[in-house]
C-alpha cells in the first residue's frame, strides 16, 4: 500500500522498489524523467530512472495538470488559487483560479469572483488573459483547452461549445439531453449534463454525457 514499483514493460521484471511513508498512493503519473506520486495531500516527486525522491509538495486536493508537450506542472492549491511547479517540488508562481486543463500554450482557469464563477483562459507565454467565458447567469460545467481551442459545457444553454481563441468564433458541438431522474415513487426530467471533462484524443474530441458516447473530429 505504501510502496512505489518500476517494472519492465518489456518483460515485466522488477526494474525497482521504494518504500514510502505517508499513505497510500491515489495517483501516479510520469511526466518525462519525475514520477508523481499524489499521496493525501502530499505530491512525492521521484526520479523514474531508480525511484530516488525528489521533494515534495502539499498542494490541494487530487487536481494535477501536466502541459502535453513541454511537461509544465500545475496543481491546486486550494479552493481559490492553483501553483506551478519544477521537477522537484518547488514553486515557480501561484495563478489565482483553479486550473482545470492545459496545453502548451493556454492554461484554462476556473475563477470565483463575487458569487460569479466563471472560466478565463490564460497565455503561457505572456500570463495574460485571453477570453473569460461565463457571466452572470451562465453556468459553465466540464472543460478543456487545446490547440488554440477551449471546448466548454454551458449548462444554462444545454450544449458543449466551441470557440476558437484567435477569432472568438463560437459554435455549438453538442446538445446535452435530458436525462431521466428517479426518486421514491417519483419519476422526473433532468437536465443533461457531462459526466467527465471533454478529452482529445488525437484529432478527436471524445465527450460522455447522461445518455450516450460521442466523437468528433474537430482538428
Amino acid at each position: 500500500m505504501n510502496g512505489l514499483v518500476a517494472y519492465s514493460l518489456r518483460d515485466g521484471a522488477v526494474l525497482w522498489r521504494k518504500e514510502a511513508t505517508g499513505g497510500s498512493a491515489s495517483r501516479v503519473r510520469v511526466v518525462g524523467d519525475v514520477c508523481l506520486v499524489s499521496r493525501g495531500s502530499s505530491l512525492d516527486f521521484h526520479a523514474v530512472a531508480d525511484g530516488a525522491p525528489l521533494g515534495a509538495a502539499r498542494p490541494y486536493g487530487p487536481a494535477l495538470v501536466v502541459t502535453p508537450g513541454t511537461r509544465r506542472i500545475f496543481v491546486w492549491r486550494d479552493e481559490r488559487s492553483s501553483v506551478e511547479f519544477d521537477g522537484r517540488g518547488g514553486t515557480i508562481r501561484g495563478i489565482p483560479g483553479k486550473v482545470v486543463a492545459a496545453d502548451d500554450d493556454h492554461l484554462l482557469v476556473r475563477e470565483a469572483d463575487a458569487g460569479r464563477e466563471g472560466l478565463v483562459v490564460i497565455a503561457l507565454r505572456t500570463g495574460a488573459p485571453v477570453v473569460r467565458l461565463g457571466g452572470a447567469k451562465a453556468s459553465l460545467g466540464e472543460a478543456t483547452v487545446a490547440r488554440g481551442r477551449v471546448f466548454y459545457e454551458d449548462r444554462a444553454r444545454g450544449g458543449l461549445y466551441e470557440r476558437v481563441l484567435a477569432t472568438g468564433q463560437e459554435r455549438l458541438l453538442h446538445r446535452t439531453g435530458p436525462r431521466v431522474v428517479v426518486g421514491g415513487d417519483k419519476v422526473g426530467v433532468a437536465p443533461g449534463v457531462l459526466l467527465a471533462p471533454p478529452r482529445i484524443l488525437g484529432d478527436h474530441l471524445i465527450l460522455e454525457d447522461m445518455n450516450v458516447l460521442f466523437a468528433w473530429r474537430v482538428f
